[in-house]
């Protein structure tokens, strides 16, 4: 048998983590309005902690002072733009928006609440840090512990750990998982879900050969030979889906 090459170990290892998010509990329990108003309440986090990682690998990817230089990351550089462009100014209705804010419009129109989160972007201008601004908000323990350890990642100083944690923690899973929301509620709440139905839509609608493409691109050229750096990255994709598993967890939770 052909060996497997360095980014088909890592989704082989990843493979029964992914296996165990996409069953998780909580798709079943998603039955309600009320329900998926519960969820969005939660998620938005990860939709805002979405945007802050890809946002910290483009800073540390290009120069990181007001004196620009050449990255050494040129491809690297040119698929992260591209993405960052369409995640932070994307085209709605005849206006430019990020997709977080795409989704918290959902959430108003779904009837979610929106201040928990609305406060912690407060409080993140006020504090410039996430551990201050945590401390001042009364989040649930398993929003707080998510940001922190993407927080950790996203710090780390090291881009291919930070672009591992992107594309194999996220990019690689979040299609598949948003498959699996509210589909029966999108049909019997068109006029309450009509924008997170727009939102879900623009990111299962993939090419998957170039988003395989882009995976392999980035990672073969932020790791290199370097075997330490491929170990770095394949720990960081593991974090974010344990991260991403234990959110859903404490939805389930609180949901009780």
């Amino acid at each position: 048998m052909e060996e497997l090459s360095r980014i088909e170990r890592i989704r082989f290892t990843l493979k029964p983590l992914r296996v165990r998010l996409f069953g998780h509990e909580i798709y079943q329990q998603m039955e309600t309005l009320e329900d998926l108003r519960e969820f969005m309440e939660h998620h938005v986090f990860a939709v805002y902690d979405n945007m802050s990682q890809l946002k910290a690998l483009q800073r540390t990817l290009s120069c990181g002072n007001n004196a620009w230089t050449p990255t050494p990351y040129k491809n690297t550089m040119r698929i992260v733009n591209e993405m960052a462009l369409e995640d932070e100014s994307d085209e709605y209705e005849g206006e430019y928006l990020s997709h977080f804010e795409l989704y918290r419009r959902a959430m108003q129109q779904a009837g979610a609440a929106t201040h928990l989160v609305d406060r912690f972007l407060f409080l993140l201008q006020e504090e410039k840090d996430l551990y201050s601004a945590l401390d001042k908000i009364g989040l649930p323990e398993s929003v707080k512990l998510y940001l922190k350890i993407n927080w950790e990642i996203s710090n780390s100083g090291k881009p291919h750990a930070m672009a591992a944690a992107f594309f194999l923690g996220r990019e690689d899973v979040v299609p598949e998982l948003f498959h699996k929301l509210g589909g029966d509620l999108m049909f019997h709440h068109p006029h309450k879900l009509a924008i997170m139905k727009e939102y879900l839509e623009r990111h299962t609608d993939i090419d998957k050969d170039k988003k395989n493409l882009h995976v392999q691109t980035v990672l073969e050229e932020l790791c290199g030979e370097d075997e330490v750096k491929w170990k770095e990255a394949e720990t960081a994709a593991k974090s974010v889906l344990d991260a991403r598993f234990a959110l859903w967890d404490g939805m389930l939770l609180l949901a009780v």
